[in-house]
Parts: structure tokens; sequence; C-alpha cells
């Protein structure tokens, strides 16, 4: 069997497991979700996650050559600017393109 005759009979049976189930009329588990997409939460955890552990890598060669009083107050200062931009990111989609899904569609829509 070649490979990309196991990939779409894999796809087809995601797609066959994501379908209403035609006697009863109800979905199976994750008929409602699209592969590629994650929830705002795990996407925004995933974020931070991703942020925070680069930052912990080269935090301690940054506060060593400012100064632990120059380094604690720009981490603080940056830690107080990423929220901000946050909190402006989530009202520029609710305010302009509630109905997005993704940062790219996002994007694409206020851009273009």
């Amino acid at each position: 069997m070649e490979l990309g005759e196991l990939d779409r009979k894999r796809s087809d049976s995601y797609l066959a497991d994501s379908k209403p189930d035609a006697a009863e009329g109800i979905p199976t588990e994750h008929a409602h979700q699209n592969p590629r997409q994650t929830h705002w939460a795990l996407t925004g955890l995933m974020t931070v996650g991703m942020i925070m552990g680069t930052g912990v890598l080269a935090l301690p060669a940054a506060v060593a050559g400012l100064g632990y009083v120059l380094g604690i107050l720009f981490c603080l200062l940056f830690g107080i600017l990423a929220g901000y931009l946050g909190i402006i990111l989530g009202e520029t989609r609710l305010r302009f393109c509630p109905n997005v899904t993704s940062y790219a569609e996002l994007s694409y829509r206020l851009v273009s």
C-alpha cells in the first residue's frame, strides 16, 4: 500500500466518523470540530507558553546585563504591554469581525 493511499484512507475514516449518523441524526463525537482550528483558550495558552518558554531562557542574561532593578522594571513593563496588546486584539476582533475564527482570518479581513 502506498503512502498516499494510507493518508486518503485515514482522512476518509476521519470524515466518516465526523458525519452525522444517518439512522439517528446524531453527530458522532468530533463532528463539530474543524481539524484545522483550535479553541481560543487553547490558542491563547499555547501562545503564552511559547512566549514564556523563549523568554525564560533569555531572562537571566537580560537581567544580568541590566541589573536587578532595571531587569524587574522592564519585565513588569513588557508584561503590562503584552496584556494591553492582547486586550486591543480581542476588542478589534469583537468590534470589527465578531465571526472570525482565527488570527489569519482576522488579519485578512482587516487588511484586504
